[in-house]
């Protein structure tokens, strides 16, 4: 049960936090690059599953916005096994440092996940 709740509040936090950014609608320039990256992720995602053609493709990297205005909640996918480094991509897509969760990627594995 605990475990359920943890990862339920992980998923929770990064979305807030992107639905806390997103009324701003500022330039990609004045969040981590991360930001920009993630506005490219969910589309590349659709493209190779749908096995897009070429202009498709192009319009991918043609259509990319100026302006942070919205990121895909499926991004931030816990893969229902809240390990260390799933913490950590989680970290990278929300542009946060989560170095200090590799101090404790023993106890998050295996006393947390394990059980």
């Amino acid at each position: 049960m605990t475990y359920a709740h943890r990862e339920g509040y992980v998923t929770t936090c990064a979305n807030r936090y992107f639905q806390h950014l997103t009324p701003e609608k500022r330039s990609f320039s004045y969040f981590e690059r991360q930001f920009y990256i993630n506005s490219f992720l969910v589309r590349l995602d659709a493209l190779y599953q749908s096995r897009s053609n070429v202009e498709a493709r192009c319009k991918l990297i043609d259509g990319g916005a100026d302006r942070f205005a919205y990121v895909n909640p499926d991004l931030v996918d816990t893969r229902s096994d809240l390990s260390a480094d799933v913490i950590k991509d989680i970290c990278v897509i929300c542009g946060v440092d989560g170095s200090h969760f590799q101090d404790k990627r023993i106890f998050i594995d295996r006393m947390i996940l394990k059980r």
